[in-house]
């Protein structure tokens, strides 16, 4: 009797180690297909700060030991001429900030121009931990923040009117009071 108990319980322990060993394979959520998750500024997005980090989360560890020296040379920041700004590629220690082993900050060296377009290239040679690579370059574009701080000629043209009214009705009033 006590055999067939510790039977059953070690069949239960293969089947179990069996079944959880393929969803921690690599770490990385078993079949999820390698690709960007998140980026931040958005693919498109307007009036970005001119001085602020890019941050990109991808599907799976791309910052492991393994692979972090391929991945850092796999990004690039363009300008609207083609040029390339220098970027530092910072990435977390994956053992020590786990929660971290899918982001990649871009810190931007030099600060970026007003109004203007750029476009952050990921390399389809970027590597997962388990040797996954991207189907193919992904292009990120956003435009930054314009000069008069990213206010549409719109609002300056209100603003410029309401300010003459208030100082015309200033006027007014003070001209009657006399």
């Amino acid at each position: 009797m006590r055999w067939r108990f510790g039977l059953i319980i070690l069949l239960a322990l293969l089947l179990w180690v069996c079944t959880m060993g393929s969803s921690f394979a690599d770490g990385e959520g078993g079949n999820k297909p390698f690709s960007l998750s998140t980026s931040n500024p958005t693919d498109g997005q307007k009036r970005v700060s001119i001085d602020r980090d890019i941050n990109l989360t991808f599907s799976k560890n791309v910052v492991n030991i393994l692979v972090k020296e391929n991945n850092e040379k796999c990004f690039k920041l363009m300008d609207e001429d083609g040029h390339a700004v220098p970027i530092e590629v910072i990435m977390a220690d994956d053992q020590i900030e786990r929660e971290k082993r899918n982001d990649i900050i871009l810190s931007i060296k030099e600060a970026l121009g007003y109004g203007k377009k750029y476009t952050v290239v990921v390399s389809k040679d970027l590597m997962s931990k388990s040797g996954v690579t991207l189907e193919s370059d992904i292009e990120i574009s956003f435009t930054t923040i314009s000069k008069n701080g990213g206010m549409s000629k719109l609002i300056w043209i209100l603003g410029t009117l309401v300010i003459i009214a208030l100082v015309s009705a200033y006027f007014t009033v003070r001209k009657k009071s006399k």
